[in-house]
């Protein structure tokens, strides 16, 4: 019996006829095939979201089963159950990988299972045989045997949890003072071709968005553990920085192959505006007064005393430099001033030497040319949300160097009133002006 085509297929498989045969203009093609697939678009993450749910549900219900009467159980028969439960999440993947190879419900609740059902196994196992370990192994152990299931089933969740995972399992050593440093980036860096794959074929897929956060919260926080000393001891005024930029520069990048906005590009953003926000005042460049040298002098302590962090820099630096040359056209000005804040960290810091006042207004000039420049990029391209931001930094700096000023209570409350007022008015001159935009 031939196998039907499923309706919305056999829709954009009739569509180029259509049109070739004069049933249809090009323009209604377009719109019925945009209608649709952002229907079904639409109605697929909520489809996905449910197996999920589904996959994750059914497997603590098991789980929970097998451990109530578990302590009663004899050994063989443990044995046996357990071996039943991997069987049958290995028959399940192997089923949506043979019969279901392109529904992401099926290949993510079945990843889902077979994690929990390996999960469960290592533990209850441990339990029965009273094999010695700790969360560590255990968190290891799952991480390691999960790894091969996001290639083959091509999941996110998984990715997802392994992520999570690895990363606990990392972070747990800290009281140790005994980081498993190759370890771990040897394992991450095996997830890392699943994300680079689904930026570069999957660019604005909800799932692709939905690993930005942990990979990059995860990464941020093992660099800071393995390089935390030598780093935030000596080159912190650049490596700061330059983080919150691969931040940004990253979220720019995936916002160029997919057309839509995404995390990064806000936390890179607000990272970078604390920062330059913070040392845009004088009292926090005399706070570290006392440990300013010269930038070479610095990154020359730390090549002769920590030569493996002095790598890691090195490759920090190298990835920040080739995400600004990979991204430089796509680009608009304001975006590149952003990018410039580690450039501007490095003057000032140096300018520091001389005189802490030098370095604040170097990074006052900074904020105040983001403004001006967010706000004339917003007119000429009628962006609300950048208008909006660039108005907010400049309503923050003002207040800022308000609460600076020498300047009675009185004065201070007349002028902060008189900034809210032209800010205001300056609100109302911008809707009035983007109206028709809007309306049209």
């Amino acid at each position: 019996m031939k196998k039907q085509t499923p309706p919305l297929e056999w829709l954009h498989q009739e569509l180029p006829f259509w049109v070739e045969s004069g049933w249809l203009q090009p323009a209604q093609a377009e719109a019925l095939q945009r209608h649709y697939t952002v229907q079904t678009q639409t109605r697929q993450p909520l489809l996905n979201m449910f197996a999920l749910l589904g996959a994750l549900l059914i497997g603590i219900g098991v789980i929970l089963l097998l451990g109530y009467n578990w302590s009663e159980l004899s050994r063989p028969l443990r044995a046996g159950l357990l071996l039943t439960l991997l069987f049958s999440a290995q028959c399940l993947s192997f089923w949506a990988l043979w019969r279901h190879r392109t529904s992401t419900a099926w290949r993510e609740g079945s990843a889902c299972f077979q994690v929990l059902a390996l999960a469960a196994a290592i533990a209850l196992v441990g339990q029965t045989y009273h094999i010695p370990g700790d969360l560590r192994g255990f968190l290891l152990s799952c991480v390691m045997l999960s790894l091969p299931l996001i290639y083959l089933l091509d999941v996110s969740f998984v990715t997802l949890l392994c992520t999570w995972g690895l990363g606990s399992w990392y972070l747990m050593y800290l009281d140790d003072r005994a980081l498993p440093d190759l370890a771990f980036w040897g394992l991450f860096v095996l997830l890392l071709p699943q994300l680079v794959w689904r930026w570069r074929q999957q660019p604005g897929q909800i799932s692709t968005r939905f690993l930005l956060s942990p990979v990059v919260l995860v990464s941020a926080a093992a660099l800071v553990a393995t390089f935390g000393d030598s780093w935030l001891e000596r080159l912190w005024f650049v490596i700061l920085p330059v983080m919150a930029s691969l931040y940004y520069l990253g979220g720019q990048y995936l916002r160029a192959a997919s057309k839509q906005s995404n995390g990064l590009i806000w936390l890179g953003q607000a990272l970078l505006w604390l920062q330059a926000l913070l040392f845009s005042n004088n009292w926090a460049w005399r706070e570290v007064q006392n440990e300013t040298e010269p930038w070479a002098e610095q990154l020359t302590v730390m090549l002769n005393t920590h030569p493996l962090d002095s790598l890691g820099l090195a490759f920090l630096m190298l990835a920040w430099l080739g995400l600004s040359l990979g991204v430089y056209r796509q680009l608009k000005p304001l975006a590149h001033l952003w990018n410039a804040f580690p450039l501007v960290m490095l003057l000032s810091w140096n300018l520091s030497l001389t005189a802490d006042a030098l370095a604040a207004i170097v990074l006052n000039i900074y904020l105040l040319a983001l403004g001006v420049l967010g706000l004339w990029q917003g007119l000429q391209l009628r962006q609300q949300g950048t208008l909006t931001g660039s108005t907010l930094l400049l309503a923050v700096l003002i207040v800022l160097r308000f609460m600076d000023a020498e300047m009675s209570l009185m004065g201070r409350g007349l002028a902060f009133m008189g900034v809210g007022l032209a800010f205001l008015l300056t609100n109302l001159w911008l809707a009035r002006r983007l109206r028709p935009e809007a309306e049209s």
